[in-house]
């Protein structure tokens, strides 16, 4: 026992009281495949299946040293990727029940 400190017993847990079920989170990622497009370039959406997740965020995958021109949230559910080489779409989804 150090200097000045105190003996205690066991430490005391509040009683469960009434109110909402504790809830359930799930962190999932899902990708989809980039498209080629009319325009030359390569673009996808990575969608949340579950309509109550939400998108966290997202990323991308390219071959060949490809760049994104753009990466970014589609909705409240997707990722959007539009890049110049083909590659996967990444999304991040939350769901809590």
């Amino acid at each position: 026992m150090c200097a000045g400190s105190a003996q205690a017993g066991p430490p005391e847990i509040p009683a469960r009281t009434k109110g909402p079920a504790p809830r359930a989170v799930s962190v999932n990622t899902h990708r989809a495949t980039l498209e080629f497009d009319t325009d030359g370039s390569f673009e996808g959406d990575a969608v949340c299946p579950d309509r109550r997740a939400r998108a966290t965020g997202g990323g991308f995958d390219l071959q060949d040293g490809g760049r994104a021109f753009e990466s970014r949230p589609a909705g409240a559910r997707g990722w959007h990727v539009t890049a110049d080489a083909p590659g996967i779409v990444y999304v991040r989804c939350l769901l809590i029940t």
